[in-house]
């Protein structure tokens, strides 16, 4: 589906992602020069309640620090 409609999907890993990965996603979205909706999924228990907050955080953080010229 997300082909059809000229998505980018990725698929990254289980718990709390890394910064590292945050940071991957953020030089991702720049060389691609395009806006960027990130929907972040997860499960509904205790860890995964705050993961989605927690990489939003960091992508801010890469903001701040220059690395993402997007909106977070």
């Amino acid at each position: 589906m997300a082909a059809d409609l000229g998505c980018n999907v990725v698929v990254e890993g289980e718990g709390d992602l890394s910064l590292t990965v945050a940071n991957e996603l953020a030089q991702r979205v720049e060389a691609a020069g395009k806006p960027a909706v990130i929907l972040y999924l997860s499960d509904y228990d205790p860890v995964g309640y705050s993961t989605p907050a927690n990489m939003a955080g960091k992508l801010t953080w890469l903001h701040q620090r220059g690395d993402l010229e997007q909106r977070s």
